[in-house]
């Protein structure tokens, strides 16, 4: 689940099945009403699983991973406008030039821009994460415990 920057909205990306070969996104309004035609983008289709949503910084672009690739949508049309191939379980934007992401064995910093990785850290074993509210930390559950690592930009 992930708030729109203008609080006016949120995103909720939802994987299912035996093994989460299925998954589908939503936008809504505060009402519930859904906001965008998931179909158009052909979001139930088996080859694409939505396990990550998160929007940008200026909420312009709500990006979509499905472990295999990073889709970006124009949140104006709903269309993608582009596509990186990435393995992405897990997305939070930090501000408009950096974001944090995990694949259930790394973390990884962006540089949005490009959409290139900058840094990654092992964490393997790792689930549930948390980014702190200054974007500076990473809170996730291990099997007995609590792991809080430093993001580095």
């Amino acid at each position: 689940v992930a708030w729109h920057p203008a609080g006016d909205c949120v995103t909720i990306a939802r994987v299912s099945g035996h093994h989460g070969e299925f998954g589908e996104l939503g936008v809504y309004d505060l009402e519930g009403r859904a906001l965008m035609d998931v179909e158009q983008f052909g979001l139930f289709h088996p080859e694409y699983v939505c396990r990550a949503t998160s929007f940008d910084a200026a909420g312009r672009v709500l990006l979509c991973a499905d472990g295999n690739r990073i889709h970006l949508l124009d949140t104006g049309s709903w269309e993608e406008s582009h596509s990186i191939e990435a393995s992405v379980h897990w997305w939070r934007y930090l501000d408009a030039r950096s974001a944090v992401s995990y694949d259930g064995q790394r973390y990884s910093v962006w540089h949005v821009p490009s959409m290139t990785q900058v840094s990654t850290m092992d964490a393997p074993g790792l689930s549930d994460p948390v980014l702190s509210p200054d974007g500076r930390w990473i809170a996730a559950s291990a099997r007995d415990h609590v792991e809080v690592r430093g993001v580095r930009r």
